[in-house]
């Protein structure tokens, strides 16, 4: 409920959702901060990885370039 509760919000705020995850995270489940931004980090990687491999599918990602400049992309 606290994730569709913080993809509403951030959603109607138009933020990414980690800037309202983390503070989520402490309060409901009483953790310390860096385990918080460690959870953060996990809820976001497959996404991440899913949009690379759907950018590398439609070849918009070249291998030997992503890796100097990733931020290029």
């Amino acid at each position: 409920m606290a994730g569709i509760g913080v993809g509403v919000f951030s959603s109607m705020l138009d933020v990414a959702g980690g800037e309202l995850i983390i503070p989520t995270i402490i309060l409901l489940f009483s953790v310390d901060i860096e385990l918080a931004g460690s959870l953060s980090l996990a809820i976001s990687i497959p996404t991440i990885i899913m949009g690379l491999v759907k950018y590398k599918n439609q070849q918009l990602l070249n291998g030997s370039n992503f890796l100097l400049f990733p931020s290029y992309y």
